[in-house]
């Protein structure tokens, strides 16, 4: 059963964490005029009421999807994420001025005003804030969006995992075209330098994850080639900023790596291969598959 806030709990929680923040922003301003009352020259702004509301309501709802992912997401890059307008106020000038000043639904620029017109008013006509504020979140449009989004948020993230490796082999690539041999069905990316290390950190530490998922996936041991290349990339530094050509990762296994000319060329055995085309068939979407099925293709024709 999924252990997920449900629209009651959420408004309880954020009931008690505005009026924590009603409370203590009050005593912050009573401390900052006790301060300056014997010369203490303060130079931060005031909390102003307005921008408090905001901020507790996005740190609450974005560390909310934030746990729901680490929890539900199963080391894949799916993310559980909520629309800003279901708890922050409008700011696009097109959409405000199409809101009526009598709209509940919405936390609009006309509330906000008047919020920001509270902004000095005493703690119980605050508190009555609290509630109209929580009046106009739909709690349980959120608490669906969230359960329907953890509920396929496993499979989303296959598939994006998936999408991911088909273009980040490069396949379907007409700068570097898949090429097959009678053992290896290869695919080459350009190699990476130290300038712009941190982009090709985040490409191939993607890939690895992949592959990762796989073999937990599937019969299947890509070797240790990959994972030593990763962390050769990740060693980059100013004095060392590419592989040598002729560098070999993975020699002889089912995923061999080799460095020459600016390139890395990945070349799979034939085997390793039809488990990364099983997978990708299985879990990707349809430009994926379609990309690999022609990869097949090409290496049933070659074959």
């Amino acid at each position: 059963m999924l252990n997920i806030a449900t629209a009651d709990s959420m408004r309880s929680e954020l009931q008690g964490r505005l009026l924590d923040m009603i409370k203590w922003r009050r005593q912050f301003h009573e401390s900052r005029g006790k301060l300056e009352s014997i010369g203490v020259e303060l130079k931060y702004d005031a909390v102003f009421l307005a921008s408090a509301v905001e901020s507790v309501l996005s740190s609450y709802f974005t560390t909310l999807c934030t746990d729901l992912t680490q929890q539900y997401a199963n080391n894949t890059p799916a993310e559980v994420v909520l629309n800003p307008e279901l708890f922050t106020f409008c700011s696009d000038p097109v959409y405000r001025e199409s809101i009526r000043q009598d709209d509940k639904t919405t936390l609009n620029t006309h509330f906000r005003r008047t919020l920001v017109h509270s902004d000095k008013a005493d703690t119980t006509e605050l508190s009555e804030l609290v509630d109209q504020i929580l009046s106009r979140i739909d709690f349980d449009c959120i608490s669906c969006s969230i359960h329907e989004q953890v509920k396929s948020l496993p499979l989303n993230g296959l598939r994006i995992m998936a999408d991911s490796i088909t273009s980040d082999l490069n396949m379907c690539s007409k700068r570097n075209p898949v090429r097959v041999t009678t053992k290896r069905i290869i695919f080459t990316i350009d190699s990476t330098s130290y300038l712009d290390n941190h982009r090709d950190i985040h490409l191939f530490n993607s890939i690895l994850r992949t592959l990762n998922t796989i073999e937990s996936m599937a019969e299947v041991n890509f070797g240790s080639g990959f994972s030593a290349l990763v962390k050769a990339i990740n060693n980059f530094d100013n004095s060392n900023s590419f592989i040598p050509t002729g560098t070999v990762f993975g020699k002889n296994e089912a995923l061999e790596i080799r460095c020459y000319n600016g390139k890395y060329t990945l070349r799979f055995s034939y085997s390793a291969f039809d488990s990364l085309h099983a997978w990708i068939s299985l879990h990707g979407g349809v430009d994926s598959i379609n990309k690999i099925v022609l990869v097949n293709k090409l290496l049933r024709d070659t074959a």
